[in-house]
């Protein structure tokens, strides 16, 4: 009795190339011409480069040495990237969910129309910016903040880069720049925050937002996923669209918001609990020691 012996390279191999060539048809072929815009493997080498940066290169770099001071240059980032934030925000509010975008479910316009093209710009400036927001983990490495390098951070600064990337790639326009839209919103309250911290204890008193400023990126997410989302049940969204990201941003989106859920649970709950709990034995030692 014989069997049959398959070459499972070659049948990997064919669906694989098969799925790639499926899924890179849908690009957005104005994009092609743009750095980093050829292959995902340029934003997955930097991903990578840059969490081997955080977890061995930083720490290494600063063992030895005494922190950086280097307030001014923190404000002035943080200024500058409040105003970066602020002019793509409003540009995709103008351009396009102000005026004529549906909330619902928005067709991509792959055209070479002057409003398109600004747009799709803006979307790559979107991509661009998510590595230019590594600065902040430089600056945590110099002044030996390690402790803000958490697991929440780290994740959150790799896997950007490749939700921004894919929708500049794919989507830079129509359904897909809600997140840009939503998050460089975001990016303006959170920079601002960041510039008031930079600047000194004085400032510290008008910081008490802080809270709501993680609640404030929960329903960020929140609302991605749902919106997001109609690509994987309304035929109309994701027609010309790969359903792989709707999958992708869900996923992406499901972790960050427990990341971000569980700093919020550990950052501003349980410590009050714990008071509580502290207070509650005080009064307990205070009422036994009076009885006795």
């Amino acid at each position: 009795m014989k069997f049959q012996v398959y070459n499972w390279e070659k049948i990997i191999n064919y669906f694989w190339l098969d799925f790639v060539k499926y899924f890179w048809e849908k690009r957005d072929k104005r994009m092609d011409s743009l750095p980093l815009m050829g292959s995902p493997l340029p934003t997955l080498y930097l991903m990578a480069g840059y969490t081997f940066v955080c977890l061995v290169v930083g720490p290494k770099l600063m063992q030895n040495r005494k922190p950086f001071e280097i307030r001014k240059a923190i404000v002035l980032f943080n200024v500058i990237m409040v105003f970066i934030n602020l002019y793509m925000h409003w540009q995709m509010w103008t351009l396009a969910w102000a005026f004529d975008y549906s909330w619902l479910c928005q067709p991509l316009d792959r055209s070479s129309d002057p409003r398109s093209l600004k747009i799709a710009s803006i979307s790559y400036l979107y991509y661009i910016c998510k590595y230019v927001d590594w600065i902040d983990t430089l600056f945590f490495i110099l002044r030996k903040k390690f402790s803000h390098v958490s697991a929440l951070h780290i994740y959150h600064h790799t896997f950007m880069p490749s939700c921004a990337w894919f929708g500049a790639r794919f989507m830079p326009g129509g359904h897909g720049t809600f997140m840009c839209f939503l998050n460089t919103g975001v990016h303006v309250v959170m920079h601002t925050y960041y510039t008031l911290a930079a600047m000194g204890p004085k400032y510290q008193k008008y910081l008490w937002w802080k809270r709501y400023l993680t609640m404030f990126q929960l329903v960020q997410f929140l609302l991605i996923i749902l919106h997001g989302g109609q690509v994987l049940f309304i035929y109309e969204c994701g027609i010309d669209l790969p359903l792989e990201w709707g999958y992708y941003f869900g996923f992406q989106a499901c972790i960050f918001i427990f990341l971000f859920g569980r700093f919020y649970i550990q950052t501003y709950t349980k410590p009050v609990s714990i008071e509580k709990n502290n207070a509650q034995i005080g009064m307990n030692n205070v009422t036994k020691i009076k009885s006795s």
